[in-house]
C-alpha cells in the first residue's frame, strides 16, 4: 500500500509513521479527507481541524502508530 502511495502523484510531503503487524483496524471506518488549504477559508480549516482533533481523542487502542500519527497531525494542523 506505502509503494501505491508514494507512486501517486496525488500524494506529497509523506511520512513513513512505521510497520508493525496489527490485530484490527483502528479507524475501521476511516475514510480520506481532503482540505484545500490555499483557498483560506478559515471556516472550513477551523471544522476540518476540530473534527480531526475530536477523532484523536476517540481512538480506543494507543498504539505507537497513532500516537505519532496524532502527534504529527497535531503538529501539521496548528500551523
Amino acid at each position: 500500500m506505502y509503494e501505491r502511495i508514494k507512486k501517486d502523484s496525488r500524494h506529497v510531503n509523506i511520512i513513513f509513521l512505521g510497520q508493525y503487524p496489527i490485530k484490527q483496524r483502528t479507524f475501521p471506518k476511516w475514510s480520506m479527507a481532503y482540505l484545500d488549504l490555499s483557498q483560506n477559508n478559515a471556516k472550513d480549516k477551523t471544522h476540518f481541524v476540530n473534527n480531526f482533533l475530536i477523532l484523536s481523542q476517540m481512538i480506543s487502542e494507543k498504539s505507537y502508530g497513532t500516537k505519532a500519527f496524532w502527534y504529527i497531525a497535531k503538529q501539521l494542523l496548528k500551523h
